[in-house]
């Protein structure tokens, strides 16, 4: 899992540094801190403090836990990505402050299924995300309080965009999706564009 996310990190081109007890040193292309990481001074020596996010992604829910506050203790406003294999255990993290909770055999359960009603939907939707082949990738554009684009419909977005980029929805600000808006649209402060556009 861990080398699934950093390859994931890395084609998004973000830095990132892996944290790691015993790290397999021929096939990692990042910066490893070999330690615990469920401690504090490693978490410092691999930059916690700089960081945008932290992905804890051990193999059991409570190193997990431990990891997430101990992240949350040095940095406040750090955004945290919690994996757990217990949808029980969900609460718990939101608790310790983790910012997203991830479930990854529920979200496999929810992909076989998928693939076994929907394949070419699936398929799609998996290649766009993970296949570097393709020339489209999905991103996320987060709507400024201060932003000139602000009470302006999304018509105006795509006009200027020199890659035909489909906006396929509108998250509130409130956290609720407005899925599918009709080019009419307006934009409102604090709210973020999911878009299907040119993977440059």
């Amino acid at each position: 899992m861990g080398h699934a996310i950093a390859h994931a990190v890395g084609r998004a081109g973000r830095s990132i540094v892996v944290i790691d007890r015993e790290p397999d040193d021929d096939i990692s292309v990042h910066p490893v801190v070999i330690g615990e990481a469920t401690e504090d001074t490693v978490h410092r020596q691999a930059g916690n403090e700089r960081a945008q996010t932290l992905i804890a992604a051990l193999n059991n829910d409570s190193d997990n836990l431990f990891v997430t506050l101990s992240a949350r203790s040095i940095r406040p406003d750090l955004f945290i990505v919690a994996r757990t294999g217990y949808t029980k255990n969900e609460p718990k993290f939101y608790q310790a402050v983790a910012d997203t909770v991830v479930n990854p055999q529920e979200i496999g359960g929810y992909r076989m299924a998928a693939l076994a009603f929907q394949p070419h939907a699936s398929e799609f939707l998996d290649q766009v995300l993970h296949d570097e082949s393709h020339d489209v990738a999905l991103h996320e554009v987060s709507v400024g309080v201060h932003t000139c684009m602000i009470v302006r419909p999304i018509l105006d977005l795509v006009a200027v965009s020199v890659d035909r980029t489909l906006i396929i929805a509108i998250r509130g600000a409130e956290g609720s999706y407005h899925t599918n808006p009709v080019p009419t649209t307006t934009l409102k402060g604090g709210e973020v564009l999911i878009a299907l556009g040119s993977a440059e």
